[in-house]
């Protein structure tokens, strides 16, 4: 793959974390990576890429099922990101989202639009992560829709996000309406 290409769209299911370590290895400019609904990723080739890509703006993960929070860590060292979707990625857990919103990640600066809806493992935590972490004043919009384990203690934090202008909170049947 050449070194100049700025945008992948890969919606195979069938691709693997090598295969996915081999086709964007040499993609140093890389700012738009969409991989969608691969039952087989799991995002260990994902995590050794980023070590090589720094132009990361926008990263579509939707439908990853086996999806792991090592694949977080990676993107949380790119320092342009400002889109990430992982919903329904029900192998995320509320410390994937710790290692991504960590204050001394570059990641955790700028994002903006960040869509975990039906990411079932999480839990309140992982919410509360977000919002007491830089992402607490760039967050514009946050998906958290089908999130089965949140709580009305969710509420709490949700009021801490300076520059929320959109929330998703769709089937989370833990969280009442009176909490928001």
């Amino acid at each position: 793959v050449r070194t100049s290409i700025r945008v992948v769209i890969l919606s195979c299911r069938a691709l693997t974390d090598e295969a996915v370590a081999a086709a964007l290895g040499n993609c140093t400019h890389l700012s738009n990576l969409v991989l969608t609904d691969n039952p087989s990723f799991t995002g260990n080739g994902l995590n050794l890429v980023c070590k090589k890509l720094r132009r990361l703006a926008r990263v579509d993960l939707s439908g990853c099922r086996r999806l792991r929070d090592v694949a977080l860590a990676g993107l949380a060292r790119q320092p342009n990101l400002y889109h990430l979707n992982v919903s329904e990625c029900a192998q995320l857990t509320d410390a994937g989202i710790k290692t991504l919103c960590d204050s001394g990640r570059p990641a955790a600066r700028g994002l903006h639009d960040l869509c975990l809806s039906g990411c079932v493992k999480l839990t309140d935590a992982a919410v509360s992560t977000l919002a007491t972490g830089p992402c607490v004043l760039s967050l514009c919009r946050l998906e958290l829709a089908g999130c089965t384990q949140l709580t009305d203690e969710v509420g709490m934090s949700l009021s801490n996000f300076a520059s929320l202008e959109h929330l998703g909170l769709e089937d989370c049947a833990g969280v009442a309406d009176a909490t928001l």
